[in-house]
């Protein structure tokens, strides 16, 4: 029950903020909505909303009216208009998605409102996938954070995540120059109401 409980401190594997500033946190098979607690603060199942989908959610991230969800070396990807609809063809390979040989799985994705760039998180290597060219930008850059199990980046910057805590960063670039890590936040509190 501790998967379906938001105050348990247990790890999430996926944090995502749409198109429309609707945020997701996705852990074992379920999601949570963090924007609104209009309902309650309820875990659903995945296939609730995202039609098939199962499992647990190793990567999420929206761009132009698409959420993407990676599960092992598979994308699966569903519009983001009305309702989330799946797209024909889905899942790919990573590999298959993106030119990026090598990467076979990631730890953490995520773009940026308003930007092609996506970001794929594998250890403490930072790639950049233009997602208008679906190909790899330039060469991995290292950051100082050896472990995420997540990553989000919205209106209110990015947010790294590592078990029940996370790091703020104005943006990609504050990431890429720091060689400290700011002090964590707990997701609970902040993200959860707990």
């Amino acid at each position: 029950m501790a998967i379906k409980d938001r105050c348990s401190n247990r790890s999430f594997e996926a944090f995502c903020s749409d198109d429309k500033s609707r945020i997701y946190a996705f852990r074992g098979g379920w999601y949570f909505r963090l924007d609104s607690s209009k309902d309650g603060w309820h875990a659903w199942p995945l296939s609730h909303t995202w039609r098939n989908l199962q499992g647990v959610v190793d990567a999420a991230f929206s761009h132009e009216h698409r959420m993407y969800f990676i599960q092992g070396s598979q994308v699966t990807v569903y519009l983001s208009d009305q309702m989330y609809i799946p797209v024909a063809g889905y899942p790919k390979a990573i590999e298959e998605e993106w030119e990026v040989s090598g990467v076979t799985a990631v730890d953490a994705a995520f773009t940026c409102p308003h930007s092609s760039d996506l970001y794929l998180i594998r250890g403490n290597r930072l790639t950049l996938v233009d997602l208008n060219t679906r190909r790899r930008s330039g060469e991995d850059k290292t950051i100082i954070h050896s472990e995420v199990d997540s990553a989000m980046c919205n209106a209110h910057g990015l947010y790294l995540i590592h078990g029940p805590s996370f790091y703020h960063y104005k943006d990609v670039g504050e990431l890429l120059s720091t060689n400290t890590a700011p002090a964590p936040g707990t997701i609970a509190s902040y993200f959860l109401d707990c």
